[in-house]
């Protein structure tokens, strides 16, 4: 498996909420623009748990892939 990317971001949801979010990137070989998946996992999970082994998977395979703390 190749090395996967990962990127630390914060965005909003609506005017106040702040979340922070892991974007794992496919390799670099990849094009610019990729398909992307935003993990949604569940009311009590945080982006470092459970979706952390789907997101390499996907990323792995060539897509984006989002996980955030709720």
């Amino acid at each position: 498996m190749t090395e996967i990317r990962t990127e630390d971001v914060v965005f909003y949801s609506g005017p106040a909420l702040k979340l922070a979010g892991r974007i794992y990137h496919p390799d670099g070989s990849a094009p610019a623009r990729t398909p992307a998946v935003v993990m949604c996992h569940g009311t009590a999970g945080v982006k470092e748990e459970n979706p952390v082994g789907m997101a390499k998977l996907l990323a792995g395979a060539g897509f984006r892939a989002m996980t955030f703390d709720y």
